[in-house]
């Protein structure tokens, strides 16, 4: 294949478990990855090799479930993100839906910022990247472009306008 294999070994053995799980006993291209099986059309054309992004998650409008609720509240509580949401989300009695409400309604407190989100979510700093990262795999990475245009002005900003209008 002109596949480039960008990640190299680790990618061609995390494919090839993928392919060694699956149910049937004879694998067809359908079972090769989508990106692995466009490859070489794109690549003979002299493109260059562009990862597609996972799908991202949207919040359904005002679908707020109990689990999610009593997510948010042991948050709120003090209680860090990992300790309410990654056991119940390895049970499967938090869904993809649930984690999506709760990183929603945790960016509307954080006015649109991850670095305040870690905050909120009692996550110290160096947490940043596994955080980012597990959102990304479970594809509940939210842009934050929606968030920061909601954003209250600041106490600062607020006295900074009314000493202009003195």
């Amino acid at each position: 294949m002109a596949y480039p294999w960008p990640g190299n070994v680790r990618e061609l053995k995390n494919v090839a478990e993928r392919l060694v799980l699956k149910e049937s006993n004879a694998l067809t291209t359908a079972d090769v990855p989508t990106e692995i099986r466009r490859g070489p059309a794109r690549f003979a054309a002299g493109h260059t090799y562009q990862p597609e992004a996972p799908p991202i998650a949207s919040p359904a409008s005002n679908v707020v479930t109990e689990r999610m609720e009593q997510a948010w509240q042991r948050i709120r509580a003090g209680e860090d993100f990992w300790t309410v949401v990654q056991p119940a989300f390895k049970a499967r009695e938090f869904t993809r839906s649930d984690l999506v409400s709760l990183i929603d309604r945790g960016l509307h407190e954080a006015g649109g910022s991850y670095r305040e989100l870690l905050k909120v979510f009692h996550l110290p700093s160096e947490e940043c990247k596994r955080f980012h990262s597990f959102l990304y795999q479970q594809q509940c990475n939210l842009p934050v472009s929606q968030y920061r245009q909601q954003r209250r002005p600041r106490a600062s900003d607020e006295s900074k306008g009314d000493q202009k209008a003195s």
